[in-house]
Parts: C-alpha cells; structure tokens; sequence
C-alpha cells in the first residue's frame, strides 16, 4: 500500500508540475532556494498580454502584479484583497491569468473584482516572471527593485506592502 501511495503522489507532482504551476502547498520547498530578483518593469513583456482597455503603467507609477490561477481559493482570497486594498490607493493592479480570457473574465465577475483579469497569451509573462507558484505577486514601487513574494500573504500583509509601495 506504501508503495501505491507513493506513486500516486509522483503521478500528482508530475500532473503539477507539467502544467507550469505548483499551487500554495509547495511553498516551503519554493523558499528553500535562493529568490530569483523579477525583472525591471522595462523588460516586462506588456505586449504579450490583453490587456483590453488598460494601457502599460507609466514609468514612476507603482503597481502590483498578480499571477493566479483561477481555481486556486488562495489565488480567490488575494485577488479579492487586493482588489478593495488598492481600491483607494495610486497603485494600480493588474491580475493575471494564463488561462483564457473568456475564463479569466469569469473569474473577475464572479469575485466581483473591479480590475479585469489580463490573460497571459502563451505564458509569455509568466517565463519572465520566473512564476512556479500561485498566487505569485510582484510589487514594484516608484523606483528601487521590484519585490517577488510566492504564496499566501494575509490581508494585513498585503496592506503593509501597498502602504510600502505608495
């Protein structure tokens, strides 16, 4: 039986893996190597996404970019969060998706998210972003090094970082 079971969790990790995206459970396994800086907001490929009627953030402008998928809860209770943190604030949001944009605009309406879903055409952004793990956030200020932050982070978390970046 110790065998069955461990070759089930192989074939899950493999299903997991091969998809391109671990989900929150592997987060400690994430931590145990050295953090890959994300890159400078210059090099982030804005061509490849839909972005509908938004337009590229303009140089100077913090914003928070937040990789989901979306039948992930933890992805769920942090588009929501940073939804309303950011609702009052001059940091703009931009949620991300790699799956459809018809399922990507399902997932805003259903949350009720004021920000519409940008969807990731081939995973363009997400090879940039070096992205494993979801929710995957990267936070970049008005100058200085953007910050990577895999996970989960608690609403007071997340306002702590939005005050951080304003």
């Amino acid at each position: 039986m110790a065998v069955r079971s461990a070759a089930l969790r192989l074939i899950v990790l493999a299903i997991t893996v091969g998809t391109g995206l671990v989900g929150v459970g592997a987060a400690r396994a994430a931590t145990r190597r050295a953090p890959i800086p994300p890159p400078a907001r210059e090099a982030l490929p804005w061509a490849a996404l839909h972005m509908g009627h938004r337009g590229v953030p303009a140089a100077g402008t913090p914003f928070l970019l937040l990789y989901v998928a979306t039948g992930c809860p933890h992805c769920f209770a942090e588009s929501k969060a940073i939804d309303s943190l950011t609702a009052l604030s001059d940091v703009e949001t931009f949620i991300v998706s790699q799956e459809s944009p018809l399922r990507a605009a399902r997932y805003a309406t259903s949350i009720g998210l004021r920000h519409p879903v940008v969807f990731d055409s081939g995973g363009v952004l997400r090879r940039a972003l070096r992205v494993r793990l979801v929710p995957a956030l990267y936070a970049y200020g008005r100058d200085g090094p953007a910050r990577a932050l895999f996970g989960a982070r608690t609403p007071a978390e997340l306002a702590a970082l939005i005050a951080s970046l304003q």
